[in-house]
């Protein structure tokens, strides 16, 4: 009987760590410089894609409204040069091809443009996502704009070019982005210490209790109710909120691959929480693409500059 138990938990362990093998080798691959950079360019366009698409009507009658800031800037976006239906068209168009990879050269300065005119045209459909998804597409420019592949997705070829100058500044745009994501958190964290309802744990019951801010469903559902109610749990989410924040933050200062993965995890798990109370999922799924980003991708010894 002892015999049967202990061959069934060689063969469960073996099981495990076959899996736990593949994991990490599908971790390993996708979380190299190469894939990460395509995965968070890809996010990013299928984020803005979404509320292009979701949005139509919204947008529409806010352009033909003239409900949008003016500005130097605004005066010189693709919704204030072209029409409506053309610069609609042409935006759907650029984040499809930047999704599936293709011609980056040309794409990565498009997919900027198309993402910093929604942004400056149409604010009040925008939150910070939208603005840090400007930012970063701004910081591609470099990279994308010497990228002669036909497929981002597919890797670069070891050519002088590449080791000379690609690789040296994917890698330094590589820390920049790093140190820009932890910036955002850090400051995320730190403009909530002075505010009494962050420091003294109730700001989480005040934002979930207002329809306004929160998912009107969970608001007015009782056993959510019951649990906004509870101090304890309040205090619990509030705090931990920043302590992830901080955690994220001091995350650029770590080499502790372990580590970055739990944090990852707490990050990721913290803006899932944010999609149905808050109901912003576009924000969330950036967001976590950023921290995949940050925390998950690690450049592999020919990404790295060596001398």
């Amino acid at each position: 009987m002892n015999f049967g138990r202990s061959s069934f938990l060689l063969s469960f362990n073996s099981r495990l760590n076959k899996k736990t093998d593949k994991s990490n080798l599908f971790i390993s691959r996708y979380s190299s410089l190469h894939y990460g950079y395509n995965i968070l360019r890809s996010v990013l366009a299928l984020s803005t894609l979404t509320i292009l698409l979701l949005n139509f009507e919204g947008i529409r009658d806010a352009y033909f409204n003239r409900n949008f800031p003016t500005s130097f800037i605004v005066d010189f976006d693709i919704y204030s040069l072209f029409s409506f239906s053309f610069s609609y068209f042409v935006s759907i168009v650029v984040l499809i091809i930047t999704i599936l990879g293709y011609f980056p050269s040309i794409m990565g300065l498009l997919h900027f443009y198309v993402t910093a005119s929604f942004s400056t045209h149409f604010s009040i459909f925008c939150d910070g996502g939208d603005y840090l998804t400007a930012l970063i597409t701004f910081l591609f420019i470099p990279i994308t704009l010497t990228d002669n592949r036909i497929n981002s997705w597919k890797p670069f070829k070891e050519t002088r070019f590449y080791n000379s100058f690609q690789r040296i500044s994917i890698y330094i745009n590589y820390n920049i982005l790093k140190f820009l994501i932890c910036i955002v958190y850090f400051h995320a964290a730190t403009a909530k210490f002075h505010i009494t309802e962050w420091y003294n744990g109730t700001a989480i019951y005040y934002f979930l209790s207002e329809p306004l801010s929160g998912n009107t469903f969970f608001v007015e559902n009782y056993f959510f109710k019951a649990l906004i109610s509870n101090s304890f749990f309040i205090a619990l989410i509030t705090w931990g909120t920043l302590i992830i924040e901080v955690l994220i933050a001091f995350m650029l200062f770590s080499n502790n691959i372990k580590l970055k993965k739990i944090v990852f995890i707490l990050g990721m798990v913290l803006h899932l929480l944010i999609i149905p109370t808050f109901n912003i999922p576009a924000f969330s799924f950036r967001m976590i693409a950023c921290l995949f980003f940050y925390l998950i991708v690690q450049p592999t010894e020919r990404e790295k500059i060596t001398s």
